[in-house]
């Protein structure tokens, strides 16, 4: 089975209070960090927050959401607030560079970043 969710799984997971998460693998802003989106449903409609953290990971810590952001007066406020999922993601592809076939369940991450650290050993 795909990690990655498809339109109506999003739909689907947002409807029931839940975020779903993209590593931007694209968007490397420096060779130590890494970001990520995530859209989280609210009373507003779909947010769009962006995470960009320092990569203080290895293979034995992957903890992403540990990691120190780089700014750290961004983590408390969405980047975007949508009236609907279709702009959230449009926004999320047109600012950065989202792909909408790789988001994939909140807390899921961990696993994506792994790849990212065995794609770097090779």
């Amino acid at each position: 089975m795909s990690r990655y969710l498809n339109h109506s799984q999003i739909s689907f997971a947002l409807f029931h209070g839940k975020s779903v998460e993209q590593l931007l693998i694209s968007l490397r802003y420096t060779s130590t960090g890494i970001c990520w989106l995530e859209l989280r449903p609210s009373n507003k409609g779909v947010e769009l927050w962006s995470y960009q953290v320092i990569d203080e990971g290895h293979a034995n810590d992957i903890e992403v959401y540990s990691f120190s952001p780089v700014y750290p007066e961004r983590v408390h406020s969405p980047y975007s607030i949508h009236d609907s999922l279709e702009n959230a993601m449009h926004q999320a592809e047109l600012t950065f560079r989202a792909d909408e076939t790789r988001w994939i369940n909140q807390f899921s991450l961990q696993e994506e970043y792994s790849d990212l650290i065995l794609q770097k050993q090779k």
